[in-house]
């Protein structure tokens, strides 16, 4: 579980708080929603107020549109969309927001359309889409978010979306009289504000919901909804302020040996601290390194920063880092530096201050920042220094910078070197001197060869650039940033360095750490502790894969409990797997319920195996449209199935097409049946001729 990325997240919040219609009351308290969420996302996320765009009573549906499009467009990570108001319901039953000049019996004309809303979200590029809806009749965004077949509101889905309204679609809201906030987003910033002792370090999106719906509940209120897809809801909204650690395992509370409570050298206890760190022993080692800091060991204030980041005490972990760059301590001064520019997106000059005292990475990373700005000349010359200093990544990327120059000799020497520590394949360089070889007659086809092999390099660079960012951020403690650079290494199938990562995020308590852990033993004991401490830690993947070791073992009861645990956390597969558990029980509409839940939140083998499902219950409409859903997909079985059954349906152009791209895709059954038809005297129909 992570809290968004401050730097590449977007807040958009908007709301009426006067109305010109005499029939819709004024709601003095919005302007107030918006100044405090605005605040709590700042606090939680580190969101700059550029970052966060408020909109107090827009009057101008054109404007407001174009701002919130432009603001889909900047997020990277998480799109927020909250609005506080008036939901309206036309005549159809369609949900409409309210504007200032909203009027009833003008809504199509005068309120702002929930389907445009839904659209700007849908083509976002970010992430994850997150939309809060506190108003009346709200409830109906969740009946748009989960009824794509449904021609009335025309939506499509959202792939990686959570909506959370503030009451069902037959409710209205509450705003009390003199409060300074509406009911529903007064107890969503009281838990922001004061967090929930009895959840975890971070509140995920889910928790959320379920402690905003357990006090709204308990005061008589109209109860909260959500709908969440792919693993958006375990995404946290913000830290847990009631969090309280659990009791210290019994390996961290053995009594500290007279010997070591003796100790008094701070470089002795930086040491020791350092090997109690590699042993995951995260609670000894931070008290050894305060020992060591409080003795003025500026190693000692950088480490025990970057653990202070692990576990989300960042202002304490920049007094550390300033504290030691105090000392000239240059690792700090790069760890300050992506720590900053992490909340700020202002670095304030420390890496390049890093980069000055010799430090590699921060050379990297500043040619690469200048990269992206197009000034390659600064680029090369930090690649160059960072090269010389023995940087792999940095021997790549300036062969690639210089092969689309005119230096086309010294890029070369530069593969040749990325080539000697690993970081280019020998054979694609093989390849490349073969081709220099034949264009050696000509100055242009010898440049031109380099640099074409530059231009093939780039997605490799690419790579190799996205996991050096997440290691820095990994070495300066960042936790979710160890999780994915772990994931990158273990791709490439660098397991050692891949299980090192894992574990150092599993010491952290990071449940995702611990799932990899899993995947990356080969004992079943082991694989078993750690998806178990995932689970506990509420990741849905692997009470999943907790299920399946279950249902392979015949432990078929066990099985059923982790899936169900997995499919109320929000895990697509795990709801694939209940669909499938009552389709052999012979419970068709159990079964269709689940695998309709999958299929929405975009589990193609759930589309497939509803449309199959449908089919035999003779709804072939609903059959065909989660069909065509899967084979859209790619789903191959689901091509050959729609095909058959648009033959059924008399649509035989549609059904040859399906029938050739099953046969395309390597259906053995497809293939057959297109030679017979072929042979047939009836396939110039099926081909629309």
């Amino acid at each position: 579980m992570r809290l968004p990325d401050g730097a590449r997240s977007r807040a958009f919040l908007f709301g009426t708080s006067r109305f010109d219609d005499d029939e819709l009351h004024d709601l003095p308290q919005v302007g107030n929603n918006l100044t405090d969420l605005s605040g709590a996302l700042a606090d939680s996320w580190g969101l700059a107020p550029e970052h966060c765009t408020v909109l107090p009573d827009p009057a101008d549906v054109k404007a407001l549109g174009k701002r919130l499009t432009a603001v889909a467009a900047e997020a990277e990570d998480v799109l927020l969309v909250y609005y506080a108001g008036h939901g309206l319901l036309d005549e159809r039953s369609e949900l409409f927001l309210s504007l200032p000049h909203t009027e009833r019996d003008f809504l199509e004309w005068s309120g702002l359309p929930f389907a445009q809303l839904r659209g700007v979200l849908a083509n976002s590029t970010a992430r994850n889409r997150v939309l809060v809806l506190d108003c009346c009749f709200s409830g109906r965004a969740i009946e748009a978010m989960s009824d794509p077949v449904s021609v009335v509101t025309g939506q499509v889905e959202i792939s990686g979306g959570f909506t959370l309204t503030s009451s069902a679609a037959n409710e209205t809201s509450v705003a009390r009289v003199g409060a300074r906030n509406t009911e529903f987003t007064g107890e969503l910033l009281t838990l922001l504000d004061h967090g929930v002792a009895d959840e975890p370090r971070l509140l995920s999106l889910d928790a959320v919901y379920r402690n905003l719906r357990r006090a709204l509940k308990v005061r008589g209120l109209p109860e909260p909804q959500r709908r969440g897809t792919s693993t958006v809801e375990r995404l946290a909204l913000a830290p847990n302020r009631a969090f309280s650690p659990p009791p210290p395992s019994p390996e961290n509370t053995e009594r500290e040996s007279p010997w070591l409570a003796g100790v008094s050298d701070r470089e002795e206890l930086l040491h020791l601290a350092k090997l109690q760190e590699d042993k995951g022993k995260i609670a000894k080692a931070r008290s050894l390194y305060e020992r060591s800091a409080d003795q003025g060991e500026p190693e000692a204030m950088n480490r025990l920063a970057c653990l202070l980041r692990a576990s989300g005490e960042d202002k304490r972990a920049e007094e550390l880092f300033r504290r030691a760059v105090e000392h000239g301590h240059v690792e700090a001064m790069f760890n300050l530096g992506l720590l900053l520019e992490r909340q700020r997106s202002d670095d304030e000059g420390w890496i390049e201050r890093a980069a000055e005292n010799d430090h590699t990475s921060a050379m990297f990373r500043l040619a690469a920042r200048y990269e992206e700005n197009d000034l390659d000349a600064l680029a090369t010359r930090w690649y160059r220094h960072a090269a010389n200093a023995g940087d792999d990544d940095a021997a790549l990327s300036l062969g690639v910078i210089l092969a689309q120059g005119s230096d086309t000799d010294e890029a070369k020497n530069w593969h040749q070197i990325a080539v000697s520590r690993g970081r280019i394949d020998q054979q694609d360089y093989e390849n490349l001197l073969r081709k220099l070889k034949d264009h050696a007659t000509t100055d242009a086809g010898y440049q031109l060869a380099v640099r074409d092999f530059g231009w093939s390099l780039r997605p490799v660079k690419a790579r190799r650039r996205a996991a050096r960012q997440h290691l820095d951020h990994a070495n300066a403690g960042e936790v979710e940033a160890m999780v994915r650079y772990a994931d990158l290494v273990h791709e490439d199938e660098q397991w050692p360095e891949a299980r090192q990562w894992y574990a150092k995020a599993a010491a952290h308590g990071n449940a995702d750490g611990m799932f990899g852990m899993g995947s990356m033993s080969d004992d079943p004991q082991e694989k078993k502790h750690w998806y178990g401490r995932a689970a506990l830690g509420g990741h849905s993947p692997a009470m999943h894969v907790l299920g399946v070791i279950a249902a392979q073992a015949g432990q078929h009861e066990e099985a059923h409990q982790w899936f169900d645990k997995a499919a109320r956390n929000g895990n697509l597969a795990a709801m694939f797997e209940l669909g499938a558990a009552h389709e052999r029980a012979e419970q068709d509409d159990k079964a269709q319920d689940w695998y309709r839940k999958a299929a929405q939140g975009g589990n193609r083998q759930a589309m497939y195996a509803l449309g199959m499902s449908l089919s035999q219950s003779g709804r072939d409409g609903q059959a065909r449209f989660w069909l065509k859903k899967a084979a859209d997909r790619h789903h191959v079985d689901a091509m050959f199935h729609l095909a058959v059954l648009l033959t059924t349906m008399r649509e035989t152009s549609e059904a040859g097409r399906w029938l050739r791209n099953a046969a395309a895709a390597g259906h053995d059954e497809a293939r057959k049946r297109l030679k017979r038809l072929e042979e047939g005297t009836w396939w110039s129909r099926l081909r629309g001729t």
